[in-house]
């Protein structure tokens, strides 16, 4: 049976850099042949983000593109059939689980119904969907729209016909949910040509459909090839709508010159605050609320068995913003509290990232560390059961007598040195294992010979070759 001491993992000085892929986007962009037909038909009017003019007027998503990848994105972009054809894009077929987000753009295929669930059953799962329609993505007033429908049914919603140019402001009181998180450090956005997303009062059971930002002026319904009838937004109407389904999300926004290139048409990536919204916008898609996140590291137990009351258990949390663990340089403030506890629960510093706890008696603890990063929170409740003077083996082998077992690091050459003392002389009579790890959760056994020349001591030899963030001695 192994005993793991929970006190004795230790933190080496190396700082250990985790290199994690951020999240995956999925650009849908339709085929050749089908759009721009009110200029003419150009392809163009696409919007690839491979396309990085800044001419006037341009239509490119280039650098909507770059400023994504800056910020920890990874971006693919795939491509419907051409016109001939009016392929779609194998959503059944494809591993959609690899994308956080998916932007369904200038698609304009019609899509078998096989496909729509996928992307409906990939949105329940945790995925982020954004819709976007344009006139110009289509080959008719009503062919964009159209696209976009076969899943929007699925969410209750209706995309209507490009009409309307206009901003929306946090001061006209646009903003109808101004806390959302897409809307931080957001006081405008503007579109042009835009398509604004009816919300029927019939909802869809499991879909919660919030209207973010308010459409303006008056709108087209989309119930004909050629335009459709105008009207007068109302309270059913959005330029921001989004939906919370199972663990994913979906956001409906009114345009794409919003995410133009320099000197795009009509509006632009740089105009206004449409930089900081298309960042949140994408945001929220892969992680929803404000993006921070508090993570347990250790003890990864959820049962601790303890000596005595005295006895110190470390724990360590981690904090992440968006995905990306926040630094040293840039910490979030901790503040760690008992919510329920069999006993109590004793904090030396409540304010650290790893406090170390004692508890006062056997049984259930729920334990709140709560992390504030600017102006976001976010908390996380730690459950542990605690079994106190039941440690049977630990005090077999080390004896009630102070002091407990210490941990000490030594440099020794090439080689640094993990020293063990304890109060019991006859140690040859125990078996040590030491174990280190990268992230607390995957342990690889080090292959190393513990020195026992002297009574009380045990010294492991760590070779320098196999650095870890993390160790841990086992004891049988």
């Amino acid at each position: 049976m192994g005993i793991h001491l929970s006190r004795l993992i230790l933190i080496l000085g190396s700082t250990l850099s985790l290199l994690t892929a951020g999240p995956r986007i999925l650009f849908v962009k339709g085929g050749p042949g089908k759009g721009g037909f009110l200029e003419g038909g150009s392809d163009d009017q696409l919007c690839d983000i491979t396309d990085y003019s800044t001419r006037g007027g341009n239509h490119g998503w280039g650098e909507l593109a770059d400023w994504l990848r800056e910020n920890e994105f990874e971006l693919e972009q795939v491509e419907e059939g051409p016109a001939n054809d009016n392929t779609p894009v194998p959503f059944a077929d494809m591993e959609l689980g690899e994308y956080d987000v998916i932007l369904l753009g200038s698609n304009n295929a019609d899509y078998e119904a096989r496909h729509v669930d996928a992307i409906e059953n990939w949105v329940k799962d945790g995925g982020g969907l954004l819709v976007i329609s344009d006139a110009n993505f289509g080959r008719n007033w009503g062919d964009a729209p159209d696209s976009d429908q076969q899943f929007l049914d699925r969410f209750g919603w209706v995309m209507n016909q490009d009409q309307g140019t206009y901003a929306l402001r946090r001061s006209s009181n646009d903003f109808l949910v101004p806390s959302h998180p897409i809307f931080e450090g957001v006081d405008s956005f503007d579109g042009e040509g835009v398509s604004p997303i009816m919300v029927p009062s019939e909802k869809i059971p499991g879909v919660l459909t919030t209207i973010v930002a308010r459409a303006n002026g008056t709108t087209r319904i989309n119930n004909r090839y050629s335009q459709g009838s105008s009207r007068q937004t109302n309270d059913s109407d959005g330029s921001l709508v989004t939906a919370e389904v199972g663990e994913g999300r979906v956001v409906g926004h009114f345009d794409r010159n919003t995410f133009f290139n320099l000197n795009g048409a009509g509006t632009n990536l740089n105009r206004l605050d449409n930089r900081t919204y298309a960042l949140n916008l994408f945001r929220w898609l892969a992680f929803g609320g404000g993006g921070l996140e508090v993570l347990v590291e250790a003890p990864k137990e959820t049962s601790l068995t303890l000596a005595s009351s005295e006895e110190e258990v470390g724990f360590i949390v981690s904090t992440e913003l968006f995905g990306k663990k926040l630094s040293i340089f840039n910490p979030p403030s901790y503040q760690w509290s008992l919510l329920e506890g069999a006993g109590s629960a004793t904090f030396d510093d409540p304010t650290r990232e790893t406090p170390s706890v004692r508890f006062s008696t056997s049984g259930m603890y729920r334990i709140q560390v709560m992390a504030t990063h600017r102006d976001r929170e976010a908390v996380l409740v730690i459950e542990v059961n605690v079994e106190i003077g039941l440690s049977d083996l630990l005090t077999e082998a080390f004896g009630t007598a102070s002091p407990q077992p210490e941990l000490q690091w030594i440099n020794a050459g090439n080689d640094s040195k993990l020293q063990l003392s304890y109060s019991r002389a006859d140690h040859m009579s125990l078996t040590f294992s030491l174990e280190h790890s990268f992230d607390l959760e995957n342990w690889t056994s080090s292959e190393v010979v513990p020195d026992l020349s002297k009574a009380g001591l045990v010294s492991f030899i760590v070779p320098s070759d196999s650095p870890a963030s993390y160790v841990r001695v086992r004891v049988e």
